[in-house]
């Protein structure tokens, strides 16, 4: 996501947060299958994005950052003194004041997800869990307090064939949403969109201890009894059910 943003806008400086940890389970056999889902993760990324291992940037205009720590003093310290226009998230921990407070209406977020139905964590997995691969997709949002609930500035869905599988999905998303952040910096910055509220009585927000083993096993049944072709088949009735901010 860095470096396309680099071929498009003067990117001054990331704040790079180590990865979350990784979710262990209740009891051995399901840690067992967590832990190979997230080595999925890592061999379909690698098909996907091989090339992308480091940020195209100088190091000096990297600060590398502890979990939870990307919104602490020293962090907001480093942005001030670079004084952008805007600070663009994606995939961080929850960003809070002061750096919130100073950036109101200039803090940008890539949620993978489509809010308002699936906000929070891991929103590309649930619509999988609950057969619901219409309400996969990207928004494009302005950061508040209350999580992924902050005003819209375009939606997008990835663009899915048959066979897909779950991590296809995935990482389909992030190229599609990540086309779809650039746009909306763009239109936004020259005033060419405004941001529009979301309806937050429907929905729900997902927690990170709410995923499972059991939920990993109920997407893959999903995925075994052609849940992708049986969407596409329907596509355009039942993303009419969801519908998204176009930008």
């Amino acid at each position: 996501m860095v470096n396309r943003l680099i071929g498009h806008f003067d990117v001054l400086g990331v704040v790079s947060e180590t990865k979350r940890p990784l979710q262990s389970g209740r009891n051995p056999e399901e840690d067992k299958i967590i832990k190979a889902y997230d080595r999925e993760w890592e061999e379909k990324e690698r098909a996907y994005f091989g090339n992308e291992t480091e940020f195209r940037l100088a190091e000096n205009k990297i600060l590398r950052v502890d979990y939870q720590s990307a919104s602490g003093k020293g962090a907001f310290e480093w942005i001030k003194k670079l004084t952008p226009q805007y600070l663009i998230l994606f995939s961080s921990s929850v960003i809070k004041d002061p750096l919130l407070a100073l950036y109101h209406g200039r803090l940008i977020n890539m949620h993978l997800g489509l809010t308002p139905y699936y906000r929070g964590s891991a929103a590309t997995f649930w619509p999988l869990v609950m057969g619901e691969p219409e309400c996969v997709g990207a928004t494009v949002h302005l950061v508040v307090k209350q999580v992924d609930a902050g005003s819209v500035l375009g939606q997008s869905r990835p663009r899915l064939v048959p066979g897909d599988s779950h991590r296809d999905v995935s990482n389909k998303n992030v190229i599609s949403g990540t086309d779809l952040l650039s746009r909306c910096i763009t239109l936004y910055a020259s005033g060419k969109i405004a941001p529009q509220r979301q309806d937050l009585s429907v929905g729900r927000v997902f927690k990170h201890d709410e995923f499972s083993a059991e939920a990993i096993m109920k997407m893959r049944e999903n995925f075994s009894s052609g849940m992708i072709e049986n969407y596409l088949k329907y596509k355009g009735e039942r993303d009419r059910k969801f519908p998204i901010v176009e930008a």
